[in-house]
Parts: structure tokens; sequence; C-alpha cells
């Protein structure tokens, strides 16, 4: 085997500028020699990457999820045992001396070690491992088919295309430098970076949703890329994709709170990986790794977060970071609502990519509720299936509140609409659910169900149907208003806790509102709360359940008027003697009685 290394190095062709000392002992085919130039050679890129990483164990890692093939999991093994055996070495000049193609696990793995482990390779294996990379076609990892569908459209791309079509190529820049085909890898890296972060984000940086489920993962092989970057002092990006770099941690941020990065689908409980750094601590690196944004306020709240601050950071007082806060995509499919950047920060999201919307919320910066926004809805008796996507139909956000409505329709003209609005400076928030029917005589009967985030208890009102959600730092008071507010009366539904969950029932002929208020306002703990359904009227006549509904809810000095208009009217409606055309207004009453509207939505034409 060592005439056959020896011949494959003299094969390399090295780039007119590169180390002498590498060429000479290629050139002669001398292994010895060749691994002592490396060895050198890389010094100071080994030293640089420690710095950046620290002691961590292997990076590449923090992407075993996209190790599928059993190759592939042997060498995730032999990196997570590395140190302890040479099992891991011994798997990458198996592998390398083999003809099958090579997958991205792989490169990634080979080098890593090449570079941060050298010295453990005999100068045969170091060889053999450095003339397989180097004979990979720059074509083998980006493939354009992957890149579009079939109609032209940018497909998103999975994590493991991520780290195939863009981190691959990139670290084989890096790796085989010395090499003359660095110079296309570049080329291909650089293309693939841009192409894989402009097809996982909005123009605004928002990240789509299903990325955004798994943040961490996605963020993985971007964080692996800046820190190869700037080992080597080599530039990862041009100047348009590391400005849509800097919008995409903006809003990523705009997601992190003390409990992480939110997902919906890890609002009760996060993989113990010890391997892997959480979520916040990969951001925390992405943003200290790109200097832009590590020189601005961002950079302290999200390492403040990463280190477990349970309080704003000083630092952040004396830098200014704007950042649009509330923030809602179409592309993304998910809206959040956030009041502040503070740790101790009211932040609500959604997202309606899938059949069932997922919902979080993050009071005084404690995760309370996550995960799928769960329904069931009857008529007569009979199960009525969505039919089509879910879509946002309304935003708004301002100064005062931020608000976002959904909608799906379903095959037999059933009609559900949602509401999350947050208040920004008072401390609350309201979730509505809404169906209606074509049939005016129809029976509704709505079930929906909110997942509780771990460490969140669940105690009853002995005099009204509100409920107490008691974490360990914050305590919420949930007001059913749908329902009658005394427990003593009889009520056309239930609000209770089920497991995990929080379980909304409400049942009405040809209509339901059910509007649940969240108010969690330090200054309101202790009041007492009422509330009570309003009377909605149109033109003299009372309106039906059908046509509109109306609430009125206060919690001390707080106190809402709550409209839903199911179908629109001919003529004005009156509610608690306010006058309205809109399909929707949430507003605040004062004392004297005067209407304060916070959002209002105007009806279809």
């Amino acid at each position: 085997m060592s005439d056959a290394v020896s011949q494959s190095l003299t094969k390399l062709r090295f780039r007119r500028n590169s180390d002498a000392a590498l060429k000479k002992a290629a050139s002669a085919g001398d292994v010895n020699a060749f691994h002592s130039a490396f060895l050198k050679g890389h010094a100071k890129i080994r030293k640089r990457f420690e710095k950046v990483f620290g002691n961590a164990p292997f990076v590449a890692v923090w992407s075993a999820g996209t190790f599928s093939a059993d190759v592939d999991r042997e060498l995730c093994h032999g990196m997570r045992t590395f140190g302890q055996s040479t099992e891991l070495i011994d798997q990458l000049v198996t592998i390398a001396a083999e003809p099958s193609p090579l997958s991205a696990s792989f490169v990634l793995v080979a080098g890593e070690t090449l570079l941060r482990c050298p010295d453990g390779f005999s100068s045969e294996q170091l060889a053999t491992v450095f003339v397989r990379l180097a004979q990979i076609s720059t074509t083998e990892f980006y493939p354009s088919s992957e890149t579009d569908a079939a109609d032209g459209t940018e497909v998103v791309p999975t994590v493991a295309n991520i780290v195939t079509q863009a981190e691959v190529p990139f670290l084989l820049s890096l790796v085989l430098a010395s090499q003359q085909s660095a110079r296309q890898w570049q080329i291909v890296s650089t293309k693939a970076v841009a192409d894989c972060l402009g097809a996982s984000t909005d123009t605004d940086g928002t990240l789509d949703a299903a990325l955004a489920r798994e943040a961490g993962q996605w963020l993985a092989p971007f964080v692996r890329i800046l820190g190869w970057a700037k080992s080597f002092k080599q530039s990862w990006a041009n100047e348009k994709t590391t400005a849509r770099w800097l919008k995409t941690l903006d809003r990523l941020a705009v997601l992190a709170t003390p409990d992480g990065i939110f997902r919906s689908d890890a609002a009760n409980g996060r993989p113990d990986r010890t391997d892997v750094p959480s979520d916040l601590t990969l951001l925390a690196t992405a943003v200290k790794l790109t200097k832009t944004a590590a020189d601005t306020g961002l950079g302290s709240f999200v390492a403040a977060l990463a280190k477990g601050a349970k309080r704003k950071p000083k630092k952040a007082d004396k830098k200014q970071w704007h950042a649009n806060l509330s923030g809602q995509s179409d592309w993304a499919t998910t809206a959040v609502l956030r009041n502040t950047m503070q740790i101790d920060a009211d932040v609500m999201a959604i997202d309606w990519d899938q059949s069932i919307p997922g919902m979080q919320l993050s009071a005084l910066g404690s995760q309370v509720i996550g995960g799928g926004w769960k329904h069931r809805i009857t008529a007569d008796g009979k199960v009525c299936e969505s039919a089509g996507d879910w879509v946002c139909t309304c935003w708004f956000s301002d100064k005062e509140v931020a608000f976002a409505e959904l909608e799906a329709g379903s095959a037999d003209g059933v009609r559900h609409v949602r509401h999350v609005m947050l208040a920004l400076k008072e401390h609350f928030a309201v979730l509505t659910d809404t169906v209606t029917t074509p049939h005016a005589d129809a029976q509704i009967e709505l079930e929906t169900r909110l997942s509780l985030a771990d460490g969140i208890d669940v105690e009853t009102n002995s005099i009204t149907r509100e409920l107490i959600l008691q974490g360990e730092c914050v305590s919420l008071r949930a007001v059913p208003t749908w329902l009658d507010d005394d427990r003593i009366q009889n009520a056309a539904g239930s609000f209770e806790q089920d497991g995990s969950e929080l379980v909304l029932k409400a049942h009405s002929t040809g209509g339901v509102a059910m509007p649940l208020v969240i108010d969690w306002h330090p200054d309101r703990r202790a009041a007492d709360a009422d509330w009570n359904r309003l009377t909605v009227t149109e033109d003299r006549h009372v309106a039906t359940s059908q046509q509109a509904a109306g609430y009125r809810v206060r919690i001390g000095l707080l106190q809402l008027l709550l409209y839903r208009s199911l179908r629109r009217g001919e003529m004005l409606r009156a509610v608690l003697g306010y006058h309205t055309d809109n399909e929707t207004v949430y507003s605040r009453i004062k004392n004297t009685g005067e209407i304060l509207p916070l959002v209002l939505v105007e009806s279809d034409a």
C-alpha cells in the first residue's frame, strides 16, 4: 500500500503559491515529509480553531442527526469515543481506500480530524485520506437539481441539504487550499452558502417555520462554517449573503428566551444530548463569530441568555440594537409577537405550515405554552375536516399590541378563524377561536387544546371558572370569557386541565366564539376578575350566535371589550354602546365607559 500512496501523492496538482515543502514532499512521493509539512503548515490554524471552539469535542457530531447510513453512524460513534482508541482514524482510512463514492459525513469528519488531530495519523494514513479528498469532484455535493422544484421555484433545503451542498464544499476549499481545485471549491461553496441561506429564510431573515422547529440543527453547519472561516482567516460569504445572515440572526434572537429558541415541537422537553450545544449556545456562538452582529446589543443579549442570565445584562443598556421585534412572514408561515429585547420579555410565536398550527407563549421570560394548537370541530355530530392550508389573513402591530389572524376553511363550508393578540405594555394576551357554519340551526361543538410547558402547574378557582397557571418564576390567570364566570351556573362548554394540556370546549348553534384572556401583570395578580357575555344588536334585533358575539372582562383596573362578527351584517352593530361594522374589535374600556380600540379588523367586502 505504501507504494500506491506514494504514487498518488505525486499526482496531486498544487497551486503555484502553495507551501514549497508540501509540494516538494508530494512530488517526491515522500509520505513522511508530507506529513511533517502538513502538521507545520496547519499548526496556527489548529490553534485558532481551538480558540474559537475551546476544547469542544468534534463539532461535526452536532449534525449526527443527518448521518443516516450505517457507516456514518459508525463515524459518529468514533468521534464520541476518540481519544480512547484509534478507531475513528482507522475507519477514515478504510473508507478512503475504497473506490465507492464518499458521503458528506465522511468529508466533515475527515476534514475536521485532519486539521484538529493530524498527529493522530501515521504518515501513510494522512496521505491516504488527503489524497482521497483531493479526488472528489466539485459537482458531487452540489447537484443543481436539488435546489429547485420542477416548476422552477426554490425549494426550502433540509439541514442535510445545507451540510451536503454548502458546508462540505466550503470545508474542502479550506482543507484543499494547496490544490488547484481549491478555487473551484471556493466558487461552488460561495454560491451554495448563498443559495441555502436564501432558500431557508424570507427577505427579512425570518427562518422557514419547519426549519425554525429545529433551529439548533439548522444553525450548526453555519456555525461550523463561521468557525473554519475564522480559523483559516478566509471569507465565507459575499456582502449580500452576509447582510441576509445578519437579518437572520436578528430574527432568531427575537425568538430567543431563557428557555431556548421557540420551537413548537420542543415545548415539553429537549433532547438530552451532552455533545450538542443548546440552541442558545449555538446562536450566541454564531453572533460572536459574526463581527458586525457581535458589536451590537444583540451580542450581549444572546450571550447573557446562553449563560443562563435571569435579567437584562448591563452591557445591553449601553449599546443600541434596533431590531423589529414583532413580525410576520407569509413565506415562512410564521409570526412572532414580542414586547422587548430583554430577558424577561413577553413573547408569542405561531406557525401554520402544518395542519395543526403551533403556538407558544413566554411570559416575563418563562415559557408557559408551547406545542400544537389542536382542535376538533363537529357540526350536528359530524366531524368537520379542514380543506386547504391555514393562511394568515391579517397582521397588525403598533406600540400597544401585536395581532395575527389565521383562517382555514373546510369542505362543508365551515369557517375556522384564530386570533392571537399580545399586549406589548400591559402583560396580557388574547387567544380566540371562532367557528361558523352556513346553517343557522347547526349544532356546533368546538374543542381546542393548548400544551403546557414543563413545570407549569394548574390551580382552579373555587368561585370563578378561571385557572391559575403557576410556574417557578411567573403566575398567570387564564379567563374563559365564553363561559359564565360563576362556577355555580350551567355553562355551554368547559375549561379544564387534562394532563399537560389545557382543554377549551364550547357548543352553540350556527357559530361559536371562544376567547381566552391570559393575564400575568404583577400588579393585577391579587385582583378579582369578572366577565360576562354581551348582547350584540343590529337594527334593534339581537344578533344570533351565528352572526356575532361580544364579551367584557375585567381584571382589576384592566377592562376589555372583545367583539367578533361571525357573519357580516347589513347595518352597523352595537355592543356595549359601541357601533361598528368591523369584523373584529378588541378594545380597552376606560372607567368613564369610553371605548379605546386596540385592534380593528375590517369585514370582508
